[in-house]
């Protein structure tokens, strides 16, 4: 069954990709690779589609609130620093820093929920009777960052302001 995740291994160093971490028996198998040169580690999770909504989620957060990015960046940086973002140790991943950071915005910022927005959106289609059914087995519909936009505006600050609440 992990035939496919070695080859992949394999191959990737023909591109300058070098196997860091292999993680076979895992829930969801992942396959770290490291570029040549240089530059953030690359995970690569096999038959598991939720990693690509999530990716949508994030990009349309960071279009909405671009401020969000370096901050992201720094949290992750300081957790892996600290030894604290690594999953299969017993610590949150670093998508779920990602999400803290995120909610930290929204409370804190007043950057709008993408999924309320949908949800208002499907309520409104499903009184006028169009099928609205998310894409997927699991919840996964959210407004993108030009549509939330248009919604009242916030409060801005500096990015290097936003750490201090």
């Amino acid at each position: 069954a992990a035939r496919p995740q070695r080859r992949v291994a394999r191959e990737g160093e023909r591109f300058g990709l070098e196997l860091v971490e292999l993680r076979l028996n895992a829930r969801i198998p992942i396959i770290t690779l490291q570029s040549e040169l240089g530059g953030p580690p690359l995970d690569l999770s096999f038959g598991n589609l939720l990693p690509l909504v999530n990716s949508r989620l994030v990009r349309q957060y960071a279009e909405l609130e671009p401020r969000m990015t370096p901050v992201v960046l720094a949290v992750k940086r300081w957790a892996k620093k600290n030894g604290i973002a690594k999953t299969y140790t017993g610590y949150i991943s670093s998508y779920a820093w990602t999400l803290m950071v995120l909610y930290y915005f929204q409370v804190c910022h007043g950057v709008p929920s993408l999924h309320q927005l949908a949800a208002g959106r499907r309520t409104a289609a499903a009184a006028r009777g169009l099928d609205a059914e998310p894409p997927v087995n699991y919840e996964a519909e959210f407004v993108s960052a030009a549509e939330a936009q248009a919604g009242p505006p916030r409060v801005t600050s500096a990015a290097d302001e936003l750490l201090l609440g």
